[in-house]
């Protein structure tokens, strides 16, 4: 990793969001300002949407097709942006997006993605990645 740089993180699987929920309370008990920038999905709610603003630090937008990069605009003032649902983004025509998110980050930013599916696409980008796999 280069000097200053934050790392890209990817967690793909079963339990990706569940870890990335972990990953949230631990960067805001740390002090950092974290960006959640959600796909807007067809049926159900985000959990994360219900928290926003709760810890002063945390901020969440929810964005449509290709917007991610509005969603992400204001995102230099955040020491962690985190995109759950990656595979939404791709299928949404943000990969351009996605691309100039990771690429443009201001430095010592942290960005983690998480998929449940194969992340074989992210694997260039990634600085990590973990794999969650159901056992029973």
């Amino acid at each position: 990793m280069p000097e200053g740089r934050g790392l890209v993180l990817v967690l793909a699987g079963e339990g990706a969001g569940r870890a990335l929920g972990g990953m949230l309370l631990r960067a805001l008990g740390q002090g950092m300002n974290v960006l959640i920038c959600l796909p807007d999905r067809p049926a159900g709610t985000y959990g994360y949407l219900a928290a926003a603003g709760l810890a002063g630090r945390l901020a969440v937008k929810v964005f449509q097709g290709a917007s991610l990069a509005v969603a992400a605009g204001a995102r230099d003032r955040y020491d962690v942006v985190m995109v759950p649902e990656v595979e939404l983004v791709l299928a949404a025509g943000a990969g351009p997006a996605l691309q100039a998110l990771l690429q443009t980050r201001p430095k010592g930013q942290h960005v983690v993605l998480t998929c449940r599916g194969d992340p074989a696409g992210l694997m260039p980008d990634a600085d990590m990645v973990t794999r969650f796999e159901r056992k029973k």
